[in-house]
């Protein structure tokens, strides 16, 4: 793109309730001095997978409530973000809150905060270490796996209920 994005230091609520977006992918875009992507894509209950892995940020990223109400996403690659932490206590509840089908997760580097993970599952990376939170201090990223990935989704009284198939 051709947007000049290089003094842009917030991308919250981007594309917030963008109800009909399946995928994105955001590359080649200076996202250096960009601090908060506090809820960026806040109920996009459509999407399926996310492409980050060129977003840069700041050292002291903020993703609070970042994927919070994307009951469809399956994938997300945040390898770009480098630093990731938080001010706010609460991080570690809503990150992922509400991803239940989320199946693989590129991480991002050092992370300095207590960020959980979808407790849908196992997540394990390929040397079938298991997680439950996002690994802090790592200098690069890793690729994590959900073993107990959901097949089945029923929506129900506008809901999305995430069953297991065992």
């Amino acid at each position: 793109s051709n947007f000049n994005t290089s003094n842009v230091t917030s991308m919250s609520g981007m594309f917030q309730e963008c109800k009909n977006l399946k995928t994105i992918k955001i590359g080649n875009i200076d996202t250096s001095n960009c601090s908060s992507f506090y809820q960026m894509f806040l109920d996009c209950n459509q999407l399926e997978s996310v492409d980050l892995e060129s977003l840069e940020g700041t050292a002291d990223v903020n993703i609070v409530g970042m994927l919070k109400g994307c009951s469809k996403l399956t994938e997300i690659d945040l390898s770009g973000l480098n630093g990731v932490g938080t001010h706010y206590s609460y991080v570690d509840d809503i990150t992922f809150n509400e991803t239940d089908c989320l199946g693989r997760i590129k991480t991002p580097k050092n992370v300095s905060c207590d960020i959980k993970l979808p407790d849908n599952g196992t997540w394990k990376d390929s040397t079938g270490k298991v997680y439950t939170k996002l690994p802090k201090g790592k200098a690069t990223s890793i690729l994590l796996t959900n073993i107990g990935t959901p097949s089945k989704v029923v929506v129900r009284e506008g809901k999305t209920l995430v069953t297991d198939s065992k």
